[in-house]
């Protein structure tokens, strides 16, 4: 099975950098603020934007019932944009970006695109423009249908332990790859534990049942995995909790058999001389629903089992308590890093 890359560039599931880019009348829109609900952003390439411009104003009420709303960005001046609004009557906003910074992170280069990002401003789809623009439009409303549409409104859970669920972290392909590293190699799997002769690595099966593959510092697969949090977690601690994150410790990527009884006991991770600067745990998993059990509980927020879908990560502080249930049924597979 061939490595999944990672681009240079950004891509599906990412979160780009505040570009700077400027409404009609000078304001400040960058594309984090268009969070809360889906953003629809229109960059316009070599060709004319009235077409494309009109057929998406032809569309807005379409848009605006999926609560997202429609942007056109040109590389351009603010008052070049509002010339443009006044002589076509457009109510979509027009914002402009004069060094092209964000057709340069997507790597449009001078060719038209509709990018899609979600209520966290993570792009969700990315449509090249079609030489007919009422075609574009309904092809990009269908991906909004399809992977950005809000969600229902309702409740929050009655009771929930302070962790931070972030979805689709790793593409399903990369989820794959990983487990197939780890088959190939992997080892039992100790914990930390303080002594009066300081941190030492212990094992007990009571304790603990895991068997991990991990990641080489400074590996390609290493620099690739921190690019991707870099992009598409990161972001989302530092935008929740206002901790800049420095460093992480070597990713694991971790197995939990059946057979075996795989677990791990309740524990904190920061307990030792050796933990104590560790700020947030980031469990992921790579194989949701080949398995049963095995879910991520925090005992003193009461019996309630996480276990988010493939892909998708759990973040919580190191000193919160957790444990892993026993696996039931197959083998459970996670990507597990320690974040400082």
């Amino acid at each position: 099975m061939e490595k999944p890359s990672v681009h240079p560039w950004f891509d599906l599931g990412d979160i780009p950098p505040a570009v700077e880019l400027t409404t009609a009348d000078g304001k400040p829109k960058p594309i984090t603020r268009m969070a809360g609900r889906t953003a629809v952003v229109h960059v316009v390439g070599g060709n004319d934007p009235e077409p494309v411009a009109r057929a998406f104003a032809a569309r807005a009420a379409a848009f605006a019932d999926l609560d997202a709303e429609v942007f056109l960005v040109r590389r351009s001046m603010p008052s070049q944009n509002q010339a443009f609004e006044l002589k076509h009557g457009l109510d979509i906003p027009v914002l402009a970006d004069p060094p092209g910074a964000l057709a340069h992170n997507f790597h449009l280069g001078e060719r038209a695109a509709t990018l899609v990002f979600n209520r966290l401003s993570r792009l969700t789809a990315r449509l090249p423009a079609s030489e007919e623009p009422g075609g574009h439009v309904e092809a990009v409303l269908t991906a909004v249908r399809e992977r950005a549409a809000p969600e229902e409104w309702r409740e929050g859970p009655a009771r929930q332990a302070p962790v931070m669920l972030v979805q689709n972290v790793l593409t399903p392909e990369w989820c794959r790859w990983l487990m197939a590293l780890h088959d190939r190699e992997n080892a039992p799997s100790g914990f930390i534990q303080q002594t009066k002769d300081g941190s030492v690595l212990t094992s007990d099966a009571d304790v603990k049942v895991r068997r991990d593959h991990v990641i080489d510092r400074d590996s390609p697969l290493e620099r690739d995995i921190r690019h991707i949090f870099q992009r598409r977690l990161i972001p989302e601690i530092a935008r929740t909790t206002h901790s800049p994150i420095q460093r992480h410790e070597n990713f694991k990527i971790a197995r939990y058999v059946a057979e075996e009884g795989g677990h791990f006991r309740p524990h904190r991770d920061n307990t030792s001389s050796a933990t104590r600067t560790r700020r947030f745990a980031v469990t992921l998993n790579l194989n949701t629903g080949e398995y049963d059990g095995g879910h991520l509980v925090f005992p003193e927020y009461g019996d309630i089992g996480y276990r988010p879908g493939v892909g998708d990560a759990v973040v919580f502080s190191c000193s919160l308590l957790h444990e892993a249930r026993p696996v039931t049924r197959g083998e459970r597979y996670v990507l597990l890093a320690f974040l400082h």
